[in-house]
């Protein structure tokens, strides 16, 4: 049996091998045990970065089709967030509007800090009567990386200081 001197000591190799496999194993473990985060969050703290600065960039879209009531809602969201955000189902029916496409994919979408990214939702003008006249917030899923998913709702704008969803179905709403 083999013996090596490590400061003065000597010790067998088979113990030497052993000691430092049982370290290995040991930082190992502990690496996967804790949680990691992309963020750059401390990590003194445990918990998601909060998701409160989403908002809409400079400006909207409209397109629309009379003969079959059909109209798109097009926007910027933008993120101003310390950290990447996931976007994913956005969209939903109202009174009046019956969502038809909404924006929603296989995966999330993400979307970098201090940058935006467009989203389009389509619906279907059931009742021009029936359109909410107050402020009608789109929803959608959001989180931070390793965060857990969260409704956001987000109150488009509008032409002038009109509701989002009434600029839209004035389009096909017209008399």
């Amino acid at each position: 049996m083999s013996v090596i001197s490590i400061f003065g000591l000597r010790v067998r190799t088979p113990v030497i091998v052993s000691v430092l496999s049982v370290l290995v194993i040991a930082v190992t473990v502990w690496w996967w045990l804790i949680p990691h985060d992309a963020t750059r969050t401390p990590l003194t703290s445990r918990q998601p970065a909060p998701i409160q600065n989403l908002y809409q960039g400079n400006g909207f879209g409209i397109s629309s089709s009379r003969s079959q009531m059909r109209v798109s809602y097009s926007f910027q969201l933008q993120n101003d967030n310390k950290s990447i955000i996931y976007v994913q189902h956005m969209g939903a029916s109202g009174l009046g509007l019956s969502l038809i496409r909404r924006a929603t994919w296989s995966t999330s979408i993400p979307i970098l800090s201090q940058r935006s990214q467009l989203f389009i939702v389509t619906f279907h003008v059931t009742n021009c009567a029936l359109v909410a006249n107050a402020s009608w917030p789109l929803t959608f899923d959001v989180r931070t990386y390793g965060g857990p998913w969260q409704k956001f709702h987000l109150y488009p704008m509008g032409e002038g200081n009109q509701p989002w969803q009434l600029t839209m179905s004035s389009s096909v709403c017209k008399n």
